[in-house]
């Protein structure tokens, strides 16, 4: 796909860093779409259409040169088993309109556009306005709810994000958080052991379901987003993932490129935010701070998530069945560690502070931070061996 990468940069007369500040991507993500190694993704290319000039480009041909479904077709049961982010990107595109246009029209925020489009949930007035106004009077609101699984939560659905909302407003660590996450924990483990076994049979590995369960509850409650989408298709999806990762024996590909691009002004923005709010800025928040997309942010976020695999230190609440023995071991392990590195690495992992952040809360150099935490770090593999 890296015709489509260098057809872009030649009609719009951009450079490939340019081509990822119009569209609001790191340039690393660009750079790995040229190089092969990612296939430009649909959010991508809507993403760069949307914030280029005038151009006589279109979304309907860029998707078949670049591999991508296009049904070409408003008709909700053309797209059934896809997602509404999918659907509504379609009726745009077909409608011939702009976000902002879109938005207009049906008097909501870009924002929510954007928003949907990058699948989170759609604003309750988008879906009828979006039927009444632009789609055909035989089509009606109920033919689209029918097709998309999440516009008809359950009411468990409904429950869980709820909760979800009410951990989001204590920070990472706190007591608080932590009780609601145990207990959602709890109430999900059968639902993750069931989704882990049909999953991994799928793969034809049912001897790793045992192996992820626990570890895929633990970072879905930690770092779902209820704002978009519902708890359990995220679970599935994290399930799915880690179980091809022990597949192909790695983590996901592409995370270095996209850290080398806007990870560092991230991590900078965070940390100077910490210390103005006096708690965790949130991604828009950050993009805010910066003047970048909040997707942009969200980006980041899921290559640090991947780049740095869960471990018990940082998913204290993961449920004690899925890994009998280690909950205890590790505890016991970090006891064992000199006090201002056993700190620090509570800060890092269990905090989710970047290093300026614990070095500011340490009142420390950030290279003796770093240092400290690869001490720790090879201290508890090292006892890890032992044991």
């Amino acid at each position: 796909m890296r015709r489509v990468i260098r057809m872009l940069c030649d009609t719009l007369e951009m450079s490939p860093a340019e081509l990822a500040r119009t569209a609001g991507y790191a340039p690393g993500t660009v750079a790995a779409y040229l190089s092969g190694r990612r296939r430009p993704t649909r959010a991508f290319l809507l993403d760069l259409l949307d914030g280029a000039p005038r151009c006589d480009l279109t979304f309907d041909r860029l998707a078949r040169d670049a591999g991508l479904r296009w049904t070409g077709s408003a008709d909700p049961r053309r797209h059934d088993g896809r997602p509404f982010s999918e659907y509504l990107s379609t009726v745009r595109v077909l409608a011939r309109m702009s976000r902002p246009r879109l938005a207009a029209e049906l008097g909501v925020p870009v924002h929510a556009v954007t928003g949907a489009e990058h699948g989170e949930l759609p604003q309750r007035r988008l879906l009828p306005r979006l039927t009444a106004r632009l789609l055909a009077p035989m089509i009606s609101t109920g033919d689209v709810v029918a097709a998309f699984p999440l516009l008809r939560p359950t009411a468990e659905d409904l429950d869980i994000q709820h909760r979800l909302r009410e951990m989001r407003i204590f920070d990472v660590g706190d007591p608080a958080r932590r009780d609601l996450e145990e207990s959602l924990a709890r109430d999900m483990a059968e639902t993750a052991q069931r989704i882990a076994r049909q999953q991994a049979w799928r793969i034809g590995r049912p001897d790793f379901a045992d192996d992820v369960w626990g570890e895929g509850l633990a970072l879905a409650i930690r770092f779902h987003d209820p704002d978009r989408g519902y708890f359990r298709a995220h679970l599935r999806a994290r399930i799915r993932g880690l179980l091809w990762d022990l597949v192909r024996g790695s983590r996901q590909t592409g995370v270095t490129a996209v850290l080398a691009g806007h990870g560092p002004a991230v991590r900078r923005a965070e940390s100077a935010l910490i210390q103005q709010l006096s708690r965790f800025p949130t991604e828009r928040e950050v993009a805010g701070h910066l003047g970048l997309p909040v997707h942009a942010v969200a980006e980041v976020h899921r290559a640090v998530a991947a780049a740095h695999p869960a471990n018990l230190d940082d998913l204290d609440f993961l449920p004690r069945e899925a890994a009998p023995g280690a909950y205890h071991g590790v505890h016991r392990r970090l006891r064992d560690l000199p006090g201002l590195t056993r700190e620090l690495l509570y800060l890092h992992y269990h905090d989710g502070l970047a290093v300026p952040a614990v070095a500011v809360a340490a009142s420390l150099p950030e290279q003796t931070v770093e240092e400290h935490l690869r001490s720790g770090v090879a201290a508890l593999r090292a006892q890890s061996c032992v044991t």
